[in-house]
């Protein structure tokens, strides 16, 4: 326990050895938060842009045959992948989706994965913004995407949390869709947590 000088809770005044404690505590505090802007560099603060990156990403995966972006008709299209050829259209669940992503003019609607073992390395590759492919975490990975509004259209009746049957397959699933309803709900989540700090 570090002592105050006389009359120091209500004259004012730190001891010396409070001072250096509290200097060497925010130093503590900066160390750490240099390391973690170090390890995000190369695309910014990846929180802060992580929404736009991964829509991009999408947009990259579907060229390169790894999924299949569904959009609304009216949207200007995306061509079909390269190599994609009629599997291109593999999940009617997601093309048929009317719940549009409400960011940009790509009328993302969902997605379908066309080459499972690349879009396993690719979603994890995107997630550690580059890094060490070791550090990826599939759960904090999927709440990234319940966050933005996608889930899988695949359920799974070994489901975690909540009613059992109401889960979805994160990991197998063959087509993801965008749900307003869920961005909305993890929205209000999201400014539940920070109006109280």
């Amino acid at each position: 326990p570090v002592q105050e000088e006389p009359g120091g809770a209500g004259g004012g005044k730190m001891s010396k050895a409070r001072l250096e404690q509290l200097q060497e505590y925010i130093g503590g505090a900066r160390t750490k938060q240099s390391k973690w802007t170090s390890r995000v560099s190369g695309g910014g603060l990846f929180k802060k842009n992580q929404e736009s990156s991964f829509v991009e990403r999408l947009e990259d995966w579907h060229g390169t045959a790894i999924i299949r972006v569904h959009q609304l008709p009216s949207a200007p299209l995306l061509p079909l992948p390269v190599g994609g050829g009629s599997a291109a259209a593999a999940c009617g669940v997601a093309s048929a989706n009317v719940d549009v992503y409400p960011s940009g003019d790509l009328g993302l609607v969902g997605w379908s994965v066309l080459d499972q073992d690349a879009w396993q390395q690719a979603k994890r590759v995107w997630f550690t913004n580059g890094g060490d492919i070791a550090s990826f975490k599939p759960n904090s990975f999927n709440m990234c995407l319940r966050h933005m509004g996608f889930r899988p259209t695949k359920a799974s009746k070994a489901a975690k949390y909540g009613t059992p049957g109401t889960g979805y397959d994160w990991e197998g699933t063959p087509s993801y869709v965008f749900d307003s309803e869920l961005r909305l709900k993890y929205a209000s989540k999201r400014s539940k947590g920070t109006a109280g700090r």
